[in-house]
């Protein structure tokens, strides 16, 4: 077990250094015209003032909170992503955008109310006054609901509120009732 902070940083100084004193390991990896701080440059008797200025990407120096320091190279895995490549069209993935999930304000149904109130519909042997006393609505709204959702199914094979919220197969339900 072990205390690990990863901080990626441009301007090493900007972290303090009591936070710099207990890392275990120190990745350096470019120190740019600034130099390293003043409590690092021991490192300088070790490693190439030169060679830390301007290293290629793979290159870093460790430097261990218990003494060793090191040099070495982290090739990149075959797996890594290159810059500027599409993984969506590499690995052919389609996004589809549709309307955004409607979370109802005040009294109006959100898509989730919708999608339980047509499960409800349902579970109740297809009565609106049962389906609206099981929810607290009025059977108006519970009425206007199922209509809406009856049309959205006539009109585009299935409810779209209902698929917003993966309702329970209830997006195209209510075949039998369609045409009521």
């Amino acid at each position: 077990m072990g205390y690990t902070v990863g901080v990626d940083t441009i301007r090493w100084t900007s972290i303090d250094k009591e936070i710099r004193d207990v890392s275990d390991y120190l990745f350096i990896k470019r120190v740019g015209i600034q130099g390293l701080p003043r409590d690092l440059r021991f490192v300088y008797r070790y490693v190439d003032p030169s060679s830390l200025m301007n290293p290629l990407p793979p290159s870093f120096a460790l430097v261990c909170n218990k003494g060793p320091i090191a040099i070495g190279r982290f090739e990149k895995p075959e797996f890594h992503k290159e810059e500027g490549e599409n993984l969506l069209r590499k690995f052919d993935i389609d996004i589809e955008y549709g309307e955004p999930i409607d979370y109802g304000t005040g009294t109006a149904l959100s898509d989730f109310d919708h999608a339980r109130l047509i499960e409800t519909y349902i579970d109740h042997a297809y009565k609106v006054r049962d389906t609206a006393r099981a929810l607290s609505r009025s059977p108006h709204t519970a009425t206007r609901h199922i209509e809406d959702h009856k049309s959205d199914i006539l009109r585009g094979g299935s409810c779209a509120r209902c698929r917003h919220v993966n309702g329970r197969e209830v997006s195209n339900a209510l075949d039998k009732h369609t045409s009521a």
